[in-house]
């Protein structure tokens, strides 16, 4: 996963193997759903990105390792530990 420009309370992923893969974006949005931990999260298959909009008060670095869990969830297969520092200027992405 490649973190994008963030704002406090958004973030923005690239997962490289979600590009194309409508199955695995609609997979993720029905687990994310269920969680009911962020506010929102959009997974887009076409650009291969997910922006999840969460508590700002909650960590960056927490966000994305849940997201990790989800995609070992989703995918059936472990996914590399990875960390992310939230930027707190205004992202567009």
């Amino acid at each position: 996963m490649v973190e994008h420009a963030a704002a406090p309370g958004r973030l923005r992923l690239h997962i490289a193997g979600l590009r194309h893969d409508a199955a695995l974006a609609a997979r993720l949005t029905a687990l994310a759903g269920r969680e009911g931990e962020w506010l929102a999260a959009e997974f887009r298959s076409l650009t291969g990105s997910v922006v999840i909009r969460h508590d700002p008060r909650q960590p960056a670095g927490a966000v994305v390792t849940r997201l990790g869990a989800l995609l070992a969830l989703a995918t059936g297969r472990p996914v590399p530990a990875c960390g992310a520092d939230e930027d707190r200027g205004a992202g567009t992405g």
